[in-house]
């Protein structure tokens, strides 16, 4: 391949058709002041675009202030439309590699208007750095699939359009032109895993393998397009499976994937967590959820967690938690454990959870006229009468009958009413005190984090 601004355009406007867009949209450049995104932005200059140049300013070489200096006044001298965005960088998590690649995009997204496109130099050496470092991490073909030629990037898309492009094409691009660039130290820290495959493996494959790159760009096409049809059944398979969301996390119906070969089960919980923009299971907690589905005798003793995530079965369903909300003990919930006075004209915040009431009339309303209301939470032996039914029962049993799901039950608020049990959170106002036709009262909402509508369906 010889690189050229022409092979520029025609590559962009193949991405284009693959996104279905009728215009070329405004494009945005990620510029690092290295030689990838230097060429990126000459040879786009010489096909006709004018993109917006973004720099982002990590702060962690020394040197930083000079690359945004170096962009600054490379973008001046051609009259390229520039701004630098200064990140803070926290090593917490996946390292320092990872958070500055995350403040990177966060930065890029900031400043790019809705169906913009941002660029990125991501080259063809680069894509097999990426399936090697893929491979010995054990990835499947998502992972294998590694850099797409675009992606969604919050209102845009992300298009790398030099992924079929070799870096000595971009070098020899560069010297045909004159053009400078930054140097970044970090890029011979062999202590990297990808400036070691770099140094030390590529080329070795290279003397061996000439054009492997080429080859196993062609193995990431493949394994990508299989991701797709995998992607696609999962998807079916989900709306068949009645996926939807809870009042915390997602589920989804146990019976319909009972069939299923462990396989398509498992590319299912991978889709699931992907729709709730969670981090997906590794092979062993998945491994571990299909021994314990198999061999528990109650849903209580199947709990598969990884990260801030977990799995737990209840009647019949699989539920996919973000995390398990506060319970009984933890302190922002323990300021609730007696009951306190609570204006229903204001929110109302218990730890991770929210309570608010709206104005209502008739069945369902709690009727609060002339009242005074406080909140509570479960302290044990309460029992109430749901409006409707003849005898009182244990709140213990009114919630498992209900079908609550049990990691709710120490979180759900308790509306009493001059000291006696009037409602239990959003689920049922008891008998007594519920509003009377067209007499006014308040309808009560319990959710997740700020106030929100349940996506809880009624029972």
């Amino acid at each position: 391949m010889h690189f050229n601004p022409e092979q520029l355009r025609q590559d962009l406007q193949k991405i284009q058709s693959e996104a279905q867009l009728s215009v070329m949209p405004r494009l945005c450049l990620g510029l690092s002041g290295g030689l990838d995104s230097v060429v990126l932005l000459h040879a786009l200059l010489a096909a006709g675009f004018k993109p917006k140049v973004i720099h982002v300013h990590h702060g962690l070489s020394h040197h930083a202030d000079q690359w945004a200096a170096f962009c600054e006044q490379l973008c001046k001298e051609i009259g390229a439309s520039f701004v630098c965005v200064r990140v803070r960088v926290s090593s917490e998590g996946k390292g320092i590699e990872d958070a500055a690649r995350r403040a990177r995009y966060q930065a890029f997204a900031q400043h790019m208007s809705v169906g913009d496109a941002l660029l990125s130099a991501h080259h063809l050496d680069d894509q097999a750095e990426t399936v090697l470092l893929r491979l010995m991490r054990g990835s499947g073909p998502k992972g294998l699939a590694a850099m797409s030629t675009r992606r969604a990037l919050e209102i845009g898309e992300l298009w790398r359009p030099l992924l079929s492009v070799p870096r000595g094409e971009l070098e020899r691009y560069a010297q045909e032109h004159d053009l400078h660039w930054v140097e970044d130290e970090s890029n011979r820290d062999e202590g990297i895993e990808r400036n070691y495959l770099r140094h030390k493996v590529m080329p070795l494959l290279a003397e061996r393998w000439p054009g492997f790159g080429e080859r196993w760009q062609q193995s990431a096409s493949l394994c990508g397009d299989l991701e797709v049809l995998a992607s696609d059944q999962a998807d079916e398979d989900l709306v068949l499976a009645n996926w939807r969301a809870e009042r915390l996390g997602f589920s989804f119906d146990l019976s319909v994937c009972a069939g299923f070969k462990p396989a398509r089960w498992r590319q299912l919980l991978r889709r699931a967590c992907e729709h709730a923009k969670l981090e997906p299971p590794g092979l062993r907690h998945l491994e571990a959820l299909d021994q314990q589905l198999s061999s528990a005798k109650s849903d209580a003793l199947i709990a598969i967690s990884w990260g801030c995530c977990s799995l737990r079965p209840f009647q019949g369903r699989l539920y996919l938690l973000p995390a398990e909300p506060e319970v009984a003990g933890s302190p922002a919930l323990e300021h609730w454990r007696n009951p306190r006075i609570w204006d229903p004209a204001q929110s109302c915040q218990l730890g991770d959870w929210a309570l608010l009431a709206e104005p209502g009339t008739g069945a369902g309303c709690l009727s609060v006229d002339k009242y005074e209301l406080s909140v509570g939470l479960r302290q044990g032996g309460e029992r109430c009468q749901p409006a409707g039914r003849a005898h009182s029962q244990t709140l213990k049993k009114l919630l498992q009958e209900y079908g609550l799901e049990p990691w709710l039950r120490p979180a759900v608020p308790l509306l009493y009413i001059e000291g006696t049990l009037a409602a239990v959170g959003d689920l049922w106002v008891c008998e007594g005190f519920q509003a009377k036709p067209r007499e006014s009262g308040v309808t009560l909402q319990w959710s997740m984090g700020n106030i929100a509508p349940s996506s809880k369906e009624e029972h």
